[in-house]
């Protein structure tokens, strides 16, 4: 007896917290039994919206390339105290290194620069992929 009313009383309180958290019209009882055709045609369509991504591309594109200029001007200037101090000390051996890392580091700002232009695709190269003309 205990275990039918203690069934029973679980049946109630979830069908009371279902009907409290029931985001859709109807009762629980209909939403179980109604097919789901019929309640998705009943949902308003929603618009997606999409972000531009081409705008945002360039934001970041533009943030990449600027990082990539604030890195290069900060190792060309250690690169410059380098052989300041390698003019100061008579060291050739400090001056050739400076100038090989200058080099490096020019080398790897264009790099970044060229991977900056290369990994977005333009406008015309997404619409010829769309099968636009």
């Amino acid at each position: 007896m205990r275990f039918t009313w203690a069934a029973l009383t679980i049946a109630l309180s979830l069908g009371i917290v279902g009907l409290a958290s029931a985001q859709e019209s109807g009762n629980w009882f209909t939403r179980w039994f109604t097919p789901t055709l019929e309640r998705k045609s009943e949902k308003p369509a929603k618009e997606e919206v999409k972000p531009d991504t081409a705008k945002l591309q360039e934001t970041i594109n533009a943030t990449k390339a600027t990082q990539a200029t604030n890195d290069w001007l900060r190792r060309q200037e250690i690169c410059n105290r380098l052989m300041e101090i390698a003019n100061a000390t008579g060291d050739e051996d400090l001056r050739r290194k400076a100038q090989v890392l200058d080099g490096r580091a020019y080398d790897i700002y264009l790099a970044t620069k060229n991977q900056i232009r290369t990994v977005v695709p333009s406008a015309n190269e997404t619409d010829t992929k769309k099968g636009g003309r």
